[in-house]
């Protein structure tokens, strides 16, 4: 038997939604994650070569960042034009990853060891799987590419006075 000694009252959706949103953050957001990313690399027609992303990794160098220009130099260049990646839009190139390693401050910081460059060229696999997906939007849905083309416009827009009017 339970014996109930007090009773308190429930509380309120906003009083409670910090803690679920913790609680969901805990126990479902990389599952969900994961299933959704699954999705749209089947979506995408991504896929990795494997043997190659070996060769890639062993090829590196982890003595310094991939900001440095001459982090690249040890990777041959029949590796660098190799496919590392497919999208349905076409192959990545090894030196494509190279590039986007270089510019991306998240990931150039510091020297990548094997594991930590696996999980860079990851984290830049979500990043095209996710850009191959929005610009298939743009080809599916007029409304949703008239929008991104206002956007894309607007950023040049501002480029433009950033550079000819407050550059003088």
């Amino acid at each position: 038997l339970i014996k109930c000694l007090e009773r308190r009252p429930l509380k309120t959706f906003e009083e409670a939604k910090q803690e679920l949103d913790a609680m969901y953050q805990q126990r479902r957001f990389a599952d969900e994650n994961a299933a959704f990313l699954a999705r749209l690399k089947t979506e995408v027609g991504y896929a990795r070569n494997d043997s190659i992303l070996g060769a890639f990794v062993a090829a590196a160098d982890t003595v310094v960042s991939p900001h440095d220009s001459a982090w690249g130099a040890r990777i041959p260049p029949s590796l660098g034009h190799a496919p590392l990646l497919t999208l349905r839009t076409g192959p990545v190139s090894v030196d494509s990853i190279c590039s986007i390693l270089r510019f991306r401050q998240d990931l150039s910081g510091s020297p990548l060891k094997p594991g930590q460059l696996r999980t860079a060229v990851d984290k830049i696999s979500e990043q095209l799987i996710f850009t191959a997906k929005a610009d298939g939007l743009t080809a599916e849905n007029p409304e949703f590419a008239a929008v991104m083309q206002e956007y894309s416009d607007g950023v040049l827009l501002y480029q433009v006075e950033q550079e000819q009017v407050w550059a003088i």
